[in-house]
């Protein structure tokens, strides 16, 4: 049995800038299980976003750039990193 709390919240700061966040606590082994921070900036014609997690196994970012429109949605840039995804060295039971 395990005791976890999480907590996960938006922040509409003006109609174009968006926060969002997400944590959770385990109990048992007494810290931060997962915590992740995304950011989003309507330019119009553009989105800006940006992603984290900022400790844990799973620690990554992503930065991203596209166009609005979907006839030019291959339009775009992104950037990631960290440990995240299949360069990790989790073991799966």
């Amino acid at each position: 049995m395990t005791h976890n709390v999480g907590i996960s919240g938006n922040i509409q700061l003006t109609p174009g800038w968006q926060i969002t966040g997400t944590t959770s606590y385990d109990f048992n082994a007494k810290q931060f299980s997962y915590t992740m921070f995304n950011i989003t900036r309507n330019l119009h014609c553009w989105t800006l976003t940006g992603s984290m997690v900022p400790f844990g196994p799973y620690k990554t970012y992503s930065f991203r750039i596209g166009v609005n429109s979907s006839m030019l949605q291959d339009l775009k840039y992104e950037k990631q990193g960290g440990r995240g995804g299949a360069q990790n060295n989790v073991t799966w039971y």
